[in-house]
């Protein structure tokens, strides 16, 4: 079965709960956390230096979020 390139893809467990680690070629890009957000389940999308990039409803979006935030923050390429 052909395996189709995906964000989560780049996705580490973190020894938090809830927590999982993103990285490209090595080099971490940022953390993703599994939590309530405004009373409702979500994921929060946390750079490396803290700063928040946004909340999607499921890991794959936020996923998608955080990677696009990562090629824009290294472009021009």
């Amino acid at each position: 079965m052909t395996h189709h390139w995906r964000a989560s893809d780049h996705l580490e467990a973190s020894f938090r709960p809830g927590e999982w680690r993103m990285y490209d070629a090595g080099h971490p890009i940022g953390h993703l956390n599994y939590g309530r957000i405004n009373g409702k389940p979500g994921v929060r999308g946390v750079t490396g230096d803290g700063a928040v990039i946004g909340y999607a409803v499921d890991l794959e979006e936020a996923c998608d979020r955080m990677w696009e935030w990562y090629l824009r923050r290294r472009a021009p390429f």
